[in-house]
């Protein structure tokens, strides 16, 4: 899925950056949507690098991500408080995906898991806008390219520029999960790439939806997985003994309770340990 060049391997060498560190739950910033956007590349840019590679350390002042954010500024209103997280993404080699089109762009929106193909820059804005609220749009037709995201669904930050360790983190981890038969997408930086590798899991009607996991690396996968798959849909991956661990926090919940839920996981696993200890002998 992701092999790098020797040219790639020297943008990125992680013997050279920062340590990782442990995982903190409570480390994601507060959202209730996350809208990723598929970017066209630089002319420049060869047609076989991968996006991870020639995004610039900051995508935010592409004109793709520059349209949809201030569409989501000028829809305060319709979006009553509600947070949205903006980020450029890729798909993964085994999607086979063609280049984007010159002058539209794919669209994938979260936790709702819905994605649009080749929206037009001038209708991209008020495109996202209405697959979020509902509320307006400039082109009714876009939302016929409106398709749903089945699955589990796995985000992945993988951008070089913007930190070394997502850079050679993320792409083997993304590797791995798609080797395992995942759903995988590629995403620029999400916030904590001291955390890496970063992944974000989304799926309807799954316990483990719009959950953060970050120290992940990649022969950590087959236990990741086993442990998520494993969870009952009443289950919760903050109080997984496996999964929590790497557990960074939850989208729609503030940082403080993220933390506050992941203590509460921690009392509510104690007490359950607890409860499985054998009653004390009594003293004669």
């Amino acid at each position: 899925m992701f092999r790098l060049g020797s040219q790639d391997l020297d943008l990125i060498n992680c013997n050279e950056c920062k340590a990782c560190e442990i995982v903190t739950p409570g480390s994601v910033t507060p959202h209730d949507f996350h809208v990723l956007v598929r970017l066209d590349a630089p002319v420049s840019t060869g047609a076989d690098r991968p996006a991870h590679i020639w995004w610039p350390e900051k995508v935010d002042h592409h004109p793709a991500i520059e349209a949809v954010k201030k569409a989501l500024s000028d829809a305060k209103e319709e979006l009553k408080g509600r947070h949205v997280k903006v980020t450029a993404f890729e798909y993964p080699a085994s999607f086979n995906a063609p280049p984007p089109t010159a002058g539209t762009h794919d669209i994938l929106i979260f936790p709702a898991a819905v994605s649009l193909s080749g929206i037009p820059l001038s209708a991209l804005g008020d495109t996202v806008v209405h697959a979020l609220t509902r509320v307006r749009t400039s082109d009714p037709k876009t939302m016929e390219k409106e398709t749903k995201i089945n699955g589990l669904a796995y985000l992945v930050c993988c951008h070089t520029a913007r930190d070394a360790r997502c850079g050679y983190l993320g792409p083997l981890l993304a590797e791995k999960l798609g080797e395992m038969g995942e759903q995988v997408f590629i995403s620029s930086h999400i916030g904590g790439h001291q955390y890496a590798g970063n992944v974000v899991v989304y799926g309807t009607h799954q316990p483990s939806a719009g959950t953060w996991f970050g120290g992940l690396s990649a022969d950590q996968v087959p236990e990741f997985l086993a442990a998520l798959k494993a969870l009952p849909l009443s289950g919760d991956p903050a109080a997984d003994k496996v999964l929590r661990k790497w557990w960074r926090g939850r989208v729609g919940l503030t940082k403080e309770e993220q933390i506050n839920h992941f203590r509460r996981c921690t009392r509510r696993l104690a007490d359950i340990e607890d409860a499985a200890l054998p009653a004390p002998n009594k003293i004669k």
